[in-house]
Formats: structure tokens, C-alpha cells, sequence
């Protein structure tokens, strides 16, 4: 009889070894999963506290926006304003730069960085 019982109990573990792995492995990145975003939103935030030197592509496209005429009618009085305070300063928030960004995309058509030759690539720390 210990034998039998001694089996099953070797079969028990045996089986326990197998199973609880796998079990701890899709714990652990069903937590990543549910981390990750977090993760995201948190690096998002920091860039967009970040402080950048804006490129003279950037300056350049800001200056070919505020010379556009006609201007569309997504391109409001607004945007105006807030594009030439931005070619006046120094250097830029991370989410200055995003909003100039969307503005040139909204405006043009065409994403920040496309591959047409006049615009750079996002630098890294933004993408």
C-alpha cells in the first residue's frame, strides 16, 4: 500500500511540476500585459514635459504654415497664433512639438517625417 500511495504521490508531483509553470508564466504576462499601458502613458507624460530644440525643418515648416494662402479651413486664427509663439521660443515642451506635428499633418495631409524629402523623422525619444 505505500507503494501505491507512494506512486500516486510521485505522479501528483510530477504532474504539479508541469502544470504550475506554465500557470506562473501567463500569470506573469497577463500582469505585463495589463502593466505595459501604464507603462506607455507614464513615458508619454515624461516626453511631453521633455524639453527639445526644435529643428530648422521644424522652424521651417512652422514658417511654411503661418505663409500658406489660402489657408484651410481646419487652419483657424488659433493655430496662427499659437505657431508663431512657438517659432519665437528657444525650446519646446514634448507636447509643443507633438501639437505642431498634428497641425502640420491636419494642415498638409501628409504625417510629420513622411517620406517626401523636405521633412525629418521623428526623433527617437518621440515616437
Amino acid at each position: 500500500m505505500t507503494k501505491g500511495v507512494s506512486l500516486t504521490t510521485l505522479v501528483v508531483i510530477i504532474h504539479n511540476v508541469f502544470l504550475l509553470p506554465p500557470f506562473a508564466v501567463s500569470q506573469k504576462s497577463t500582469q505585463d500585459l495589463v502593466e505595459m499601458p501604464r507603462y506607455q502613458v507614464a513615458q508619454s507624460a515624461l516626453n511631453d514635459q521633455k524639453l527639445f530644440r526644435p529643428t530648422p525643418q521644424e522652424r521651417e515648416a512652422i514658417n511654411k504654415l503661418l505663409d500658406m494662402k489660402p489657408r484651410p479651413k481646419t487652419f483657424n486664427e488659433a493655430d496662427v497664433t499659437y505657431l508663431k509663439a512657438l517659432l519665437n521660443k528657444a525650446a519646446w515642451l514634448g507636447i509643443e512639438r507633438r501639437i505642431m506635428h498634428k497641425i502640420w499633418s491636419e494642415v498638409t495631409g501628409k504625417p510629420w517625417g513622411a517620406s517626401d524629402g523636405n521633412n525629418p523623422k521623428l526623433p527617437e525619444s518621440m515616437q
